[in-house]
């Protein structure tokens, strides 16, 4: 059988894809069954897990971001292969949204 993820760190809650998997494979990592809801390009990462909101996605066995507000606002790693420049554009926003919370809520709060 052909290895198609890599699993990095035991603690890992994503693994990276390590040829092009499509939408609706299912894999079974570490004994978690995951289906796939969209395309995953080599190299990319797909989660093991669903995440709640705030909570830390986890490469390398340490705390790489946060999932849900890219998600919601339509950020996938399906986009970052396909359109780069709207990629960046909508994670910068999301940047500054976050920035603009940490300032106005815990800095000049």
């Amino acid at each position: 059988m052909e290895t198609k993820y890599l699993k990095i760190n035991p603690a890992d809650n994503v693994a990276v894809a390590i040829v092009n998997l499509p939408a609706g494979e299912k894999l079974s990592v570490d004994g978690i069954e995951v289906v796939l809801n969209e395309d995953i390009p080599a190299g990319h990462k797909f989660a093991l897990k669903n995440f709640a909101e705030g909570e830390d996605v986890i490469k390398y066995g340490y705390p790489i971001g946060h999932a849900q507000m890219a998600k919601k606002q339509g950020v996938t790693e399906e986009l970052k292969a396909t359109d780069m420049m709207r990629w960046i554009g909508l994670m910068n926003n999301i940047r500054a949204c976050a920035d603009e919370i940490v300032l106005n809520d815990i800095v000049y709060s």
